[in-house]
């Protein structure tokens, strides 16, 4: 969970903007949300023809965001428990980065370079 007013992309709008401080929010989506009866799917789309193309991209960056906020901690805690408590996920969470950032070295390694 965030810290409200921190900025954060967006995971709804993939839009950057100050933290709603639930659920990697803004305060404009986490405000439409809430007016909309806050349903299952998330809130609902600026623009209904580019939504779902902009939740996608918004997703994506969020989830690059949490990885990147993990590897900046990465070093500093000596297990993996600890990095999942200081971020406020699970260790399953913790496990998924750690193959996200496998999978990374892989594929830049397995890249010839062109020389």
């Amino acid at each position: 969970m965030t810290v409200r007013g921190e900025t954060i992309v967006c995971w709804c709008c993939g839009i950057p903007g100050p933290s709603s401080g639930a659920f990697e929010l803004t305060e404009s989506c986490y405000s439409r949300w809430l007016r909309a009866g806050k349903p299952r799917s998330g809130p609902p789309p600026h623009d209904p023809a580019k939504g779902k193309q902009a939740r996608a991209e918004g997703l994506r960056r969020a989830r690059e965001m949490r990885l990147q906020r993990y590897l900046k901690i990465r070093g500093e805690c000596a297990t993996q428990g600890e990095a999942a408590a200081r971020l406020g996920v699970s260790l399953r969470t913790i496990w998924s980065y750690e193959q996200q950032i496998r999978e990374r070295e892989r594929t830049t390694r397995a890249r010839p370079d062109a020389a």
